[in-house]
């Protein structure tokens, strides 16, 4: 396979011509993907299947299994965050949702949007929720992480939050997460829409920490290495410390494989 000439497709204002070529090959070698499953931005007609999601994210995340936090102990909590996504998408198409094309099941989705440090700033309307009982033990480390962000970046009133990643451990599939995390994910774009200058990532997952971090990612705050569950005990997360990561997004390259596949014809032209 040459992959030059989709190279030279994508290359145009790019400074990370390196990464461009890697995500070239990347997309050729993992084809099959685009064959069997399809990614779709999220929409309001995605919400049942974000919620059934949401059930296996629960019980496989870091953060929600040392608080002992499921989905049902949550759900009004995860409702609000979904809307708050779905919203997001009329501003910047940050959140996707994978299927398998086989089936029709959804078997992943990829949250990220705009947070705002004044949320009545926000160019969208969201339902909003105070949190309640676990919902309080859960988002509570994890919203304090994330708003270290705004004590770093004084001078920012808005940052790209990378919020989550979830995959079905029945398609934890070579190539599979690399594919979703950053589709169609142009960041130099979301900056300009937004006038966000950074991207934040809470990461409690030695997979994401190292993917960020290949990505040229910066850690600016550690955790400790336990959270308080709803019983008050003292539990540890179970890879260590939450990461807070940034990056700069103007001038960034994303691992994004959707312009090879679309040039390789094997997946469609989105239409928004």
């Amino acid at each position: 396979m040459v992959v030059t000439p989709f190279v030279r497709r994508a290359i145009n204002g790019v400074r990370d011509c390196k990464k461009v070529a890697m995500a070239a090959q990347f997309a050729w070698k993992h084809r099959d993907i685009a064959a069997n499953y399809r990614f779709e931005p999220m929409s309001h007609r995605h919400f049942a299947h974000m919620m059934d999601l949401s059930k296996g994210f629960f019980e496989t995340e870091a953060l929600t299994q040392a608080t002992g936090s499921t989905i049902d102990d949550c759900r009004t909590a995860m409702e609000c965050l979904v809307h708050y996504s779905v919203e997001a998408q009329s501003v910047v198409r940050g959140s996707w949702v994978a299927y398998e094309n086989k089936t029709g099941k959804p078997i992943g989705f990829r949250l990220g949007h705009p947070i705002y440090r004044d949320p009545s700033t926000a160019p969208f309307s969201f339902p909003e929720s105070p949190l309640i009982d676990q919902e309080i033990t859960l988002f509570t480390p994890l919203n304090e992480t994330f708003n270290k962000s705004w004590d770093i970046y004084p001078d920012e009133n808005v940052i790209f939050k990378g919020e989550a990643v979830y995959i079905d451990p029945q398609f934890r599939r070579s190539g599979f997460f690399s594919a979703l995390m950053d589709y169609h994910l142009n960041l130099p774009e979301i900056a300009e829409k937004t006038q966000a200058n950074f991207i934040s990532v809470v990461c409690t997952a030695h997979a994401t920490k190292s993917w960020y971090s290949k990505l040229g990612f910066k850690t600016i705050y550690r955790s400790e290495p336990v959270v308080k569950n709803a019983k008050g005990e003292m539990v540890p997360l179970k890879d260590g410390e939450m990461w807070l990561m940034t990056n700069v997004m103007r001038g960034m390259t994303t691992f994004d494989v959707y312009p090879f596949w679309r040039a390789m014809r094997v997946v469609k032209k989105l239409q928004f």
